[in-house]
């Protein structure tokens, strides 16, 4: 059983239970890796094992047996392995899942094993180590998949470059999220749309997820990147989840509120909630003023993610700016905390032919630090360096 299954240009996920006895489905367009796959797994005394040729058979078969183990490829004509796990999150079905790809990538297999993998094997694959891991994941109940989450099928979509609708199902709410070309265009609720429908939807739990095929070039209405919404949709599920422990754990009055102590007024606290970002938005705004200034972000240089942003455009993108100038940033740390550096970075400044940029690290959040653009023709550095400081005074994060 040292046999490795070569020239599959295919990707595999495998959902299991149990023992040796339970049902086994095999998706995949290649006659010859379906063929292997499934004797290997008789010959090894696995006896139910079916195949399909595609995600639409694949998904029929499912209607009708219960499988505890499916191993689909993601590549296929017509539904795809992409499209049947959409279609898994409809039905009952609580199996593990295993990816073996003919092109693992590290950011591929975080994806899937978001959505619940147990494992990830690159192609060519011994035949051998696969039956190994089918019986691990069999002996193993405690695997169960879960479900599928918003986040971590989104993430797949963007790998995978789809253009497709995602229609998401959650406790009688329905969303929208189009792609095109793996890029989140726009998102849409019964009550908003754009980035905000998006943050919204990706918070969702227990969903049920319907994927369809749609023609791109669609109207976009979304303007925050795919990554940034969701840490964004993860950092608001955290503050809810916090929120709703604090609700539990707070202390219960015998009779209304203390004497004299107002009741808390909900827009009061939104309003603290939101003063932050508020304030930001207003910090770069008058970033944006200073003579010659042409974009401006406030960067957390640890995740690389843009906090906010001002200016750029079609031919200066903020976002792989921000990110870049993390390493920069990382970098100078790494710089001072090896020479045994006891004090603090003002301002880094990179000179460019046109362009200056410059860099503020702040002082009142370490891992934050606010970046500024400016046209060499029209800008006076030092009165940039000296507004810029002001700007991180006022600045509340």
């Amino acid at each position: 059983m040292g046999s490795c299954v070569a020239g599959t240009q295919a990707a595999i996920w495998i959902r299991v239970e149990a023992d040796s006895q339970k049902r086994i489905l095999v998706v995949d367009d290649e006659p010859l890796f379906l063929s292997s796959v499934a004797e290997a797994l008789a010959a090894e005394g696995f006896s139910e094992v079916d195949t399909a040729g595609d995600g639409g058979e694949a998904l029929e078969k499912l209607g009708a047996t219960r499988f505890d183990l499916v191993v689909t490829d993601l590549n296929m004509p017509g539904i795809g392995g992409v499209e049947m796990l959409a279609g898994i999150s409809q039905a009952e079905f609580g199996g593990r899942v295993m990816v073996v790809s003919a092109y693992l990538t590290d950011e591929t297999e975080r994806a899937v094993r978001q959505l619940g993998a147990i494992a990830c094997l690159e192609k060519p694959i011994d035949l051998t180590t696969l039956i190994e891991l089918v019986r691990a994941a069999l002996s193993h109940p405690e695997s169960v998949l879960d479900g599928l989450t918003v986040a971590g099928f989104t993430q797949l979509l963007e790998l995978e470059g789809k253009t497709c609708l995602l229609r998401v199902r959650s406790e009688g709410r329905q969303g929208d999220l189009v792609f095109e070309d793996g890029q989140l265009i726009d998102a849409v609720t019964e009550e908003v749309e754009g980035d905000r429908a998006a943050l919204d939807i990706l918070g969702w739990q227990g969903v049920v997820l319907v994927l369809h095929e749609i023609p791109g070039s669609r109207r976009r209405r979304t303007t925050l990147p795919l990554s940034h919404l969701l840490l964004d949709a993860a950092r608001a599920l955290d503050e809810s989840n916090q929120d709703e422990q604090s609700f539990r754990d707070a202390p219960v009055p015998s009779s209304g509120s203390e004497a004299g102590e107002p009741e808390p007024n909900p827009t009061q606290s939104n309003a603290r909630k939101e003063h932050p970002m508020a304030n930001v938005k207003e910090t770069l705004k008058s970033l944006m003023s200073i003579d010659g200034a042409s974009a401006c972000s406030l960067v957390d240089y640890e995740s690389g993610m843009s906090l906010g942003q001002a200016g750029g455009g079609d031919d200066f993108n903020l976002e792989v700016a921000a990110a870049g100038n993390t390493q920069v940033v990382q970098a100078k740390m790494q710089v001072m905390q090896n020479l045994g550096l006891e004090t603090t970075i003002e301002d880094i400044l990179i000179t460019l032919g046109t362009q200056y940029h410059l860099i503020r690290p702040l002082v009142s959040a370490s891992n934050l630090f606010l970046y500024l653009v400016l046209d060499r023709q029209k800008s006076n550095l030092a009165m940039a360096r000296h507004k810029l400081a002001t700007a991180e005074a006022g600045l509340e994060v």
